[in-house]
């Protein structure tokens, strides 16, 4: 029996500092697997706490799958064997739902393909007979916003077999997960840890709205992006490499990384703009249909015309897309296949596939292609812009 260091002052209950404990000691093989622990009435003799708290930590030891109890041995840890962490189980029929989209501010952020990502796990999973809860606890995407202590204390209270992760999760969080025993399967995110995601193809869909692009005569292509989420720099190098591919040198200046204290949207268009006319792009490649959306707004305020005076492509094929004027030509996601293979991907895991996680040694990842839509935002390159062009340019404001 290791010794505790149990603090009553604490905001986390004694049961679980004993539950912490005996797992970090496992996790450093101060622990083997046949040691014995103390049982309930002795730990709580020694520590001077109540019987029904050491009690309960032992049966959640034991939930978790890191102990045995019986009569004869007592209490004696019981990984797997090879101290490797438990294995997931499905003691709840019941999946957490998390979202980590979180963006901008403080408050969780959506969009209507997120939300079809989400209705199309729920609904997998509830043609199961699988029950769901769905939390917001923070994101990588935005600093100060997430701490394990929230997670471990929602996954208590909820009693959850595994989870689906929803956008960037920090990876201290996904260990902690993982390490308690829970399935889990990332969605619309690339974590460096080994744990199964799915995820859509940023990087051959931005290759085929340049070469859209490309194809249609267009030379000086510009490229507009955020900092977050991680889709952004993907498509980024892919805009880089499409352009490389096809011997078109790229031109710092028309590669813009737009920012809630700036550069702006507006910052972008202007600096384009203003370019002399043998410099100035004659199609925008957006990272987001929401960026494109933004220029497209600006444009029209100072009558600028698309794709008059310059093309534009989108990407995530938002249901606002083709109310714009022009629709946009966009690349389209499958969210619903995304959200329904995440969830497929979880049950494969709490039902004992033997393809669910890990297959020949490598990451169970599944990738969702993409598609071009071409619409009215898009047309060939022609050279002879209207006068008005010039004289149009204008500071924008926000």
């Amino acid at each position: 029996m290791i010794s505790l260091h149990l603090d009553p002052l604490s905001k986390s209950p004694l049961y679980e500092q004993i539950v912490e404990q005996v797992e970090e000691a496992i996790r450093r093989k101060q622990l083997q697997d046949g040691s014995v622990l103390w049982s309930a009435r002795k730990i709580a003799s020694h520590y001077h706490i109540s019987y029904q708290t050491a009690e309960r930590a032992l049966k959640e030891l034991a939930r978790r799958g890191l102990v045995q109890r019986s009569v004869a041995r007592g209490t004696v840890i019981a990984t797997n064997g090879d101290g490797s962490k438990p294995k997931p189980t499905s003691k709840h029929k019941v999946i957490a739902l998390i979202n980590c989209w979180q963006v901008w501010g403080s408050r969780p952020t959506y969009t209507m393909a997120e939300l079809e990502m989400l209705q199309a796990s729920a609904h997998t999973l509830s043609t199961k007979l699988w029950g769901m809860l769905m939390t917001t606890l923070g994101s990588g995407d935005a600093s100060k916003k997430f701490s394990v202590e929230s997670l471990a204390e929602w996954c208590r209270l909820g009693k959850i077999d595994g989870a689906i992760v929803f956008g960037n999760m920090p990876e201290r969080g996904l260990e902690w997960l993982t390490e308690q025993g829970y399935a889990v399967v990332v969605a619309d995110y690339e974590p460096s840890l080994q744990i199964p995601r799915v995820v859509h193809d940023n990087y051959g869909g931005m290759k085929l709205a340049v070469n859209h692009l490309i194809e249609l005569g267009h030379r000086r292509i510009a490229f507009i992006y955020s900092l977050h989420p991680y889709h952004y720099g993907i498509r980024r190098n892919a805009y880089l490499d499409t352009l490389s591919e096809n011997g078109i040198e790229v031109d710092p200046e028309l590669v813009v990384c737009v920012r809630r204290k700036g550069p702006t949207v507006c910052d972008a268009l202007n600096l384009w703009l203003n370019m002399p006319p043998d410099k100035r792009p004659t199609a925008i490649a957006a990272g987001s249909d929401i960026l494109a959306a933004k220029l497209l707004q600006i444009s029209q305020e100072k009558g600028i015309r698309v794709p008059d005076h310059f093309s534009l492509t989108g990407y995530d094929d938002e249901t606002f897309v083709t109310m714009l004027d022009p629709p946009l030509t966009t690349l389209r996601v499958s969210w619903q296949e995304l959200g329904r293979t995440a969830a497929g991907m979880l049950l494969n895991i709490l039902e004992g596939s033997e393809n669910a996680s890990l297959q020949d040694g490598e990451m169970n990842r599944v990738v969702i292609p993409t598609s071009l839509i071409i619409r009215q935002s898009t047309i060939p390159f022609h050279s002879d812009l209207s006068e008005e062009y010039g004289v149009m340019i204008q500071e924008c404001k926000d």
